[in-house]
This record gives C-alpha cells, sequence and structure tokens, in this order.
C-alpha cells in the first residue's frame, strides 16, 4: 500500500534548457546572502522560479539534500 502511495504523488522534475538540448534536473538556485535566511528558503525560491507560483510544494524539512560549493582560483 505504501508503495502505491508514493508512486502516486510522485512527479518528475522538469526539462531545462542546456545549450542546445534538454535536460531533466530539479531545480537549482544561489543562496542569497542577507536575503534569504536559510537554504530552505532558497529552495522555495528555485521551484517558484522554475515552475511558477501556482504550483503546490511541501519542502520537508530545513537541511539541504545536497549541495555545490564552487572554489575559484586566485
Amino acid at each position: 500500500m505504501l508503495q502505491l502511495l508514493l508512486i502516486a504523488s510522485l512527479v518528475s522534475p522538469p526539462p531545462f534548457r542546456y545549450g542546445d538540448s534538454f535536460i531533466w534536473d530539479l531545480p537549482t538556485a544561489t543562496w542569497r546572502q542577507g536575503k534569504e535566511g536559510s537554504l530552505r528558503e532558497t529552495a522555495e525560491r528555485a521551484i517558484r522560479e522554475c515552475c511558477g507560483e501556482g504550483l503546490q510544494v511541501q519542502v520537508m524539512g530545513n537541511a539541504p539534500l545536497g549541495y555545490f560549493k564552487e572554489t575559484y582560483s586566485k
């Protein structure tokens, strides 16, 4: 029964333009220091910017699933 419930609520990620092709990936955004207090707020903004205001989304928790940190050489 649990498997059926999980399948019923599964939504695939939207396609993004990447160069000349489209890729299927989760929405991403850069954290804005001073404007957003948590990574959860950043995740909610990324979903709004990608999918629009009309999509009903429930973010589960405040901890990120993952993050990417880029270090540039000087």
